[in-house]
């Protein structure tokens, strides 16, 4: 289960990738974090969880840019 403050840094997550990837809609911004972080659901050590993700969601961001 996520924690409320893990819930906050996927939501901070989501901010900043939408910024940096202005040219993707931001429902496609999300939607891409939030299956980076359904890969950890179940997953008992949450503590690094966010900064995974992040790095998860930014690479298939960069990769759907790249493929316009």
């Amino acid at each position: 289960m996520d924690s409320p403050d893990e819930t906050k840094e996927i939501a901070a997550i989501i901010e900043r990738l939408e910024k940096q990837f202005p040219d993707v809609p931001p429902p496609e911004v999300a939607s891409v974090v939030h299956a980076a972080h359904s890969a950890f659901a179940g997953r008992p050590i949450r503590n690094y969880v966010p900064v995974l993700v992040e790095g998860d969601a930014r690479q298939r961001l960069r990769s759907r840019s790249t493929e316009l």
